[in-house]
């Protein structure tokens, strides 16, 4: 009799707490549990910043953040509060399918494990990318690259990990997927990489909500920032020691920017008790917040210093800083084209100058390939003599034309190649797979078909062919690009007078940055901040030239010469 007793007790206490479970924030304090660092019952003394974030019930929801701040681990319990309390199904979007594995195995699987009150949750096979629970709402894990798997999935929540990471094209498909749904609800989180791309644009397109608190020595509001004085921001750290590895950076500490008092690191979690959300812009059904790692228990004022430092010596290391530890966007000095830039490069010549009469000149073409044809048709000059082996370094590329073609008609770029005499083509390998390679066939020495694929380096050139003897080259899309678009930061790209418009906003609109690779080091990439397909037209003469010259002088472009002049 007494154990009956006990579990009636037991069944109305646990139906009582049910029915405070309201929010998010309150079903996770008493459902979740957390592997370690922060082992044992979800608590959000380190993650203060949290409650807020997790609770809020707009339509859009982002977060612009620094890393290792807990932002998957909140975005994983609004899915598993999604499916348990509102029986709603949930998408979860990761850059990769490969990521979207490891997620749901060593994040989501560990996690529901360690909750005793969500064991039994889900039911049916342990399926990577679909769980389902007893009352049939589901957890969809997809990665953003494969577009097919977005495209059957009706969901009320959409969640997406590394928003900057994803692939774009993806966003639209995502959103489309709660377009049936009454009540739906986004939420994006990254660190952000470019301005006004990504993350950081959704963050400007909502509340930008900063977190701020009550000095505990002058009960002053304040924000932690680290000290810009091209922005006149005063900062929150008093930085000690003068380079990376002096040992006095770790005798920096947090300060109040009004009244100097120091902010013990050790005590973080008392001063930010009283921290609180502020919006600093109108706007409706869209909550955006900004934190950076200077808020996180984890990281000391020292560690950030020592990143900072680093940071003025290393372009790898100072996007990683802006953008990891300051959650913040950041663009490199040079690392995109501008008009002053482009109108360094324009001379006297013009598109619709006369055609040249005979084959003798070092004329390609590039093609890139979508729903139009973007051609640019350059001539590549030797104005120093003989380039010997190295063509990439010792020419001058000098553009003749550009255009946008209707992408169906590959018979037009038959008539440049008369038109023009051009001595190589090099086209996109896709969309349009077998008209590119039927161009390459009836201009067979004269043609390849492009890809971008890792395992290339440099400027290496690595060809084969199909049964049909179609040329297939594969190249670094980046060290290509940064041939490509490093001529006109040098002004050895001469550009017609009058070259068009769209020429110059696609050429603009790829960024160079750096992102962490899959072993946590950072690569070199170009991020697009809209259409950019003549720059990767005028990107695939850089490799049409290299094969005409190979071809022309029987040099052979060996694999990893330097492309650091560029």
């Amino acid at each position: 009799m007494s154990d009956m007793l006990a579990s009636v007790r037991k069944q109305l206490a646990e139906g009582l707490v049910n029915n405070t479970l309201n929010t998010c924030a309150r079903w996770a304090e008493h459902r979740i549990y957390t592997p370690p660092p922060y082992a044992g019952k979800l608590s959000f003394d380190k993650f203060p910043w949290q409650r807020e974030i997790l609770n809020a019930r707009d339509p859009f929801v982002s977060v612009q953040k620094a890393a290792q701040m807990g932002f998957s681990v909140a975005g994983l319990i609004k899915a598993l509060y999604f499916v348990d309390q509102k029986k709603v199904d949930v998408l979860y979007v990761l850059p990769t399918q490969n990521l979207a594995g490891d997620f749901a195995k060593a994040r989501l699987d560990q996690m529901v494990a360690l909750s005793p009150a969500l064991r039994n949750m889900f039911i049916g096979s342990n399926n990577v990318g679909l769980k389902t629970t007893g009352d049939h709402a589901h957890i969809f894990i997809r990665g953003s690259v494969a577009e097919s798997g977005l495209v059957s999935v009706p969901v009320g929540v959409a969640i997406v990990d590394e928003y900057d990471r994803c692939n774009p094209k993806a966003m639209s498909l995502v959103l489309e997927r709660l377009s049936a749904h009454e009540n739906k609800h986004f939420f994006g989180l990254s660190t952000p990489t470019l301005p006004n791309y990504g993350i950081n644009k959704q963050y400007q397109l909502g509340t930008q909500e900063r977190y701020r608190f009550p000095c505990p020595c002058c009960g002053k509001k304040i924000e932690l920032l680290w000290p810009d004085e091209k922005k006149g921001i005063k900062g929150c750290i008093e930085i000690c020691g003068e380079h990376a590895t002096d040992q006095d950076c770790y005798r920096s500490f947090f300060k109040c920017p009004e009244c100097g008092g120091k902010l013990p690191h050790d005590n973080k979690s008392e001063w930010l008790a009283k921290a609180y959300w502020e919006a600093t812009s109108p706007a409706h059904g869209h909550r955006s917040f900004h934190l950076n790692q200077m808020y996180g228990p984890a990281i000391s004022p020292g560690e950030l210093v020592v990143a900072y430092f680093k940071g003025q010596s290393d372009d790898a290391a100072q996007v990683e800083f802006v953008n990891q530890k300051l959650g913040e966007p950041h663009l490199l000095e040079g690392a995109r084209v501008t008009d002053p830039v482009i109108d360094a490069c324009l001379r006297d010549h013009r598109i619709e100058d006369p055609r040249p009469d005979v084959g003798n000149r070092q004329i390609v073409m590039g093609v890139d390939v979508g729903t139009f044809l973007d051609v640019v048709v350059a001539e590549y000059l030797y104005l120093d003599g003989d380039p010997g082996f190295e063509p990439h370094l010792r020419s001058t590329c000098k553009v003749l034309w550009s255009g946008r073609l209707p992408g169906s008609d590959f018979s037009v770029l038959d008539r440049l190649m008369a038109e023009w005499q051009v001595q190589y083509t090099a086209i996109d390998f896709q969309p349009e797979t077998i008209l590119a390679k039927a161009f390459c066939r009836r201009f067979y020495g004269h043609a390849s078909v492009v890809q971008y694929r890792k395992g290339t380096t440099g400027h290496e050139i690595k060809e084969a062919h199909d049964d049909e003897r179609v040329s297939i080259l594969t190249v670094d899309r980046t060290a290509f690009l940064d041939m490509a678009l490093g001529r006109l930061h040098k002004q050895r790209t001469l550009l017609p007078q009058n070259i068009s418009g769209v020429f110059r906003e696609h050429v603009q609109n790829l960024v160079r940055t750096y992102e962490l690779d899959d072993m946590g080091k950072p690569k070199a990439v170009y991020v697009s901040l809209g259409a950019d397909h003549q720059a990767h037209a005028l990107n695939l003469t850089e490799v049409a030239h290299m094969m005409a010259y190979s071809r022309q002088t029987g040099r052979n472009i060996t694999a990893g010469e330097s492309v650091r002049d560029f």
